[in-house]
């Protein structure tokens, strides 16, 4: 045979991996978690979950993660002082607790629950950081809190994906949660954790002379 001559060709097909997603739901109870009651330092690892607190969102300032029992998640200040909820005033103000999320979630996914909530005292807010988008604030002025938020037995529940609308697609990187004029805990978080599609061999074309022989053969073997 020629090599000179040989024109090798081979074609491999295949189908991309689906998407596949994992729900994550975390509640805050020391019952439902291998965690005690009490201050639980700057910062606390749950599974995805990257979390931290602030005990001033405007000037930054770091904060004690309080455990609650039959509450929620608070904030305490740094020296471990003070109200044990998330608060806008009083000793400890304008604080905060901070989800950042390890892995990617899709922003629409992602509901949370806040306790001890009460409608005339409360206005919670959160910030969101978005891989599409710059920063969002939400608070209860926004058009689209009234139909994204319910409230029953002093528990309000937000829907992010409802406050986004048409945001819908895009990966959250942090969520802050916040007061603006009381004081609440996060009672729940859930989110879906999504793979992205891995990618396979999609339909490839190996053409050239001579040297590719070995390649052929090593397809048609398969």
């Amino acid at each position: 045979m020629n090599m000179r001559m040989l024109t090798t060709l081979c074609v491999v097909t295949a189908i991309a991996a689906p998407v596949s997603a994992r729900l994550v739901e975390v509640d805050f109870t020391p019952d439902t978690l291998a965690i005690a009651k009490g201050s639980l330092g700057t910062s606390l690892t749950i599974d995805d979950l990257y979390i931290t607190s602030l005990a001033d969102l405007e000037a930054p300032t770091a904060g004690t993660l309080y455990l609650e029992m039959y509450k929620g998640l608070g904030v305490r200040s740094l020296a471990d002082t003070g109200a044990t909820a998330i608060t806008w005033d009083g000793g400890n103000s304008n604080e905060a607790v901070v989800f950042d999320f390890t892995n990617n979630v899709e922003a629409a996914s992602v509901v949370i629950k806040l306790n001890c909530f009460e409608d005339r005292y409360d206005s919670p807010k959160l910030i969101l950081q978005l891989s599409g988008s710059p920063e969002l604030t939400f608070t209860e002025s926004h058009p689209n809190w009234s139909a994204a938020t319910s409230v029953s037995r002093k528990k309000i529940t937000i829907d992010i994906g409802g406050l986004l609308g048409a945001n819908t697609a895009d990966i959250v990187s942090k969520i802050i949660v916040a007061e603006t004029t009381g004081s609440v805990f996060v009672k729940n978080i859930a989110y879906e954790i999504t793979a992205p599609p891995v990618p396979e061999p999609a339909t490839i074309v190996l053409l050239g002379v001579g040297g590719f022989v070995m390649i052929v053969n090593n397809c048609k073997r398969k």
